[in-house]
């Protein structure tokens, strides 16, 4: 009689620390996965997205504020109100969505420089059109205005100008925000809950048959609700996959509004260097050194400018805010993987402690 009550009561225990364990383990790795995506999702709405968008802006409103400035000369408008006002207000749209950006650097110290370079290479790149204008509006036959125009066309456009720093700057913020969604590490952490959570309910399972055999009692009603417990603790973690699919959805979001940006920036930065090229080839007549040459004759020629001008129309933010919006949807119920994980714990030890209760005290 004394083995048998050590072994029954050696076996509740062992049960019940594995059981308890386990729980432990599954809630501490479910709370760490829950509260992770959470975080990427503040992360990627807070600063990485609008970081990616206001670079995406910025750059343009500087290709829609250089071909309004050069259009400025060709129209000969630069002699009455310099580059005009559509420049002006590209160029204050672009500096406020490059503080903005400075504001929300994901990309550490290295875009910290590159921002802090544009925002070095835009100020010359202002002083030289305001002078430009100004020296045009004395005299537009004078050859120093074209100079001028010239090399702030240089430092938007030549390698590591401005729009190739800008570009650079772009990659790194989404390769952030690849690194957030796509590393084997987070995707591991995702699941780490998992294998507990299986293992925690096949015990239980087992736990319940062996009290059925030895007390011939069906169901222990503690054990029974504590596994359902854990399938709510198990269903609101496996939520995680849900809003970690709603941010995939907004990265492909923000790559689509991206490349649309950046296909008609393209139309328009091109039409503004056809602009230049034709006021170019007006005035060097071959001339102006091997560089611009090549320049003027590489440049088709450009269409009639009596028509509208275009503009980039900055698409998809909707569908990107609702996508980043729609995998936070399920962050109130957050609270319920910690309290599962206790219910759980509490549950366990109600089931067991009676049966482990009476082999204290007596034989069986």
């Amino acid at each position: 009689m004394s083995v048998r009550r050590t072994t029954t009561l050696r076996t509740l225990l062992r049960l019940g620390v594995a059981l308890l364990v386990l729980t432990v383990v599954t809630g501490w790795f479910a709370w760490s996965a829950v509260a992770h995506a959470h975080a990427t999702i503040d992360r990627a709405r807070d600063s990485i997205v609008p970081a990616i968008t206001e670079v995406s802006a910025a750059r343009s409103a500087l290709i829609q504020a250089d071909r309004a400035a050069v259009r400025s000369f060709r129209t000969d408008a630069a002699q009455f109100g310099g580059p005009g006002e559509e420049y002006r207000n590209q160029i204050a749209i672009a500096t406020q969505n490059l503080t903005r950006a400075a504001e929300d650097n994901v990309t550490g110290e290295r875009g910290s420089q590159t921002l802090r370079l544009v925002q070095g290479q835009l100020a010359s790149y202002t002083s030289l059109i305001e002078q430009a204008a100004a020296i045009y509006r004395q005299n537009k036959n004078a050859a120093l205005w074209m100079t001028d125009l010239w090399n702030a066309s240089q430092l938007l456009h030549a390698d590591a100008g401005v729009l190739d720093q800008l570009d650079t700057l772009q990659k790194d913020q989404r390769a952030v925000l690849d690194e957030e969604l796509d590393s084997a590490g987070i995707f591991l952490s995702r699941l780490s809950w998992l294998f507990p959570a299986i293992l925690l309910l096949g015990l239980l399972g087992v736990t319940q048959l062996y009290l059925t055999r030895r007390f011939r009692r069906v169901f222990n009603p503690g054990l029974l609700v504590a596994a359902l417990c854990l399938l709510g603790l198990v269903s609101v973690a496996a939520l995680t996959f849900d809003a970690y699919h709603h941010l995939a959805s907004a990265r492909s979001a923000v790559d689509k509004a991206s490349d649309v940006s950046l296909s008609q920036a393209k139309a328009i930065d091109e039409e503004g260097q056809q602009i230049l090229a034709e006021l170019m080839r007006n005035r060097c007549n071959g001339e102006c050194g091997y560089t611009v040459d090549a320049f003027v004759r590489e440049s088709p020629g450009v269409d009639d400018l009596s028509r509208e001008p275009g503009s980039v129309q900055l698409t998809g933010n909707e569908r990107i805010t609702k996508n980043i919006k729609d995998a936070g949807e399920y962050r109130s119920l957050a609270f319920l993987v910690p309290l599962g994980a206790v219910l759980v714990l509490g549950l366990i030890v109600a089931g067991l402690y009676f049966h482990i209760d009476k082999y204290r005290y007596r034989a069986k």
